[in-house]
């Protein structure tokens, strides 16, 4: 009985972490469409430290997601084919939410996964961004606005229209 209850509080106080994690995340104007993209220095699943503003130029589409989700693993291949075929006129760069590096390495290895992955274990990227479900998805344009914001699952003919969308 007594191990019940303490399992029950531990529950109840991951819960309310979460919600207070949420409630407490900077989610100012920085995701909207139309507004500029935050910029942050993350680092990637090898150690290097990354920056949006390095892609600055060129159209991005950043993606927010974790290896426990299941729509992210569906659209992860996807998204690897759109960054194979890029071609060096935009860059896709995904952002792991609050897992740590290895998980995050591994899940990239059995998915054959080459574009960059970094890592925002606290969270704190994806409040700037006003991130509430994963995956969620932002296209940025090549002067660093965003264009447009996806929650959800895409298919790869939503990433290549809205990257195609960035260019015209």
């Amino acid at each position: 009985m007594r191990t019940a209850r303490v399992t029950s509080l531990a529950s109840l106080a991951a819960a309310l972490a979460v919600l207070l994690t949420l409630a407490c995340s900077d989610d100012s104007a920085g995701g909207q469409p139309g507004a500029l993209a935050p910029d942050f220095t993350l680092t990637d699943i090898n150690g290097t430290e990354v920056s949006l503003s390095s892609f600055q130029g060129k159209p991005v589409l950043i993606n927010f997601w974790a290896t426990w989700c299941g729509p992210c693993q569906v659209e992860m291949p996807d998204l690897e084919d759109v960054h194979r075929n890029s071609n060096g006129q935009y860059a896709v760069v995904t952002i792991n939410e609050r897992e740590k590096a290895g998980t995050a390495a591994s899940f990239a290895s059995a998915y054959d996964l080459t574009m960059p992955i970094l890592l925002d274990g606290s969270g704190k990227v994806g409040g700037k961004y006003g991130v509430r479900v994963l995956p969620t998805s932002f296209f940025v344009d090549a002067s660093g606005h965003i264009r447009q914001m996806r929650a959800g699952t895409m298919s790869r003919e939503i990433m290549e229209s809205g990257l195609a969308a960035l260019s015209r």
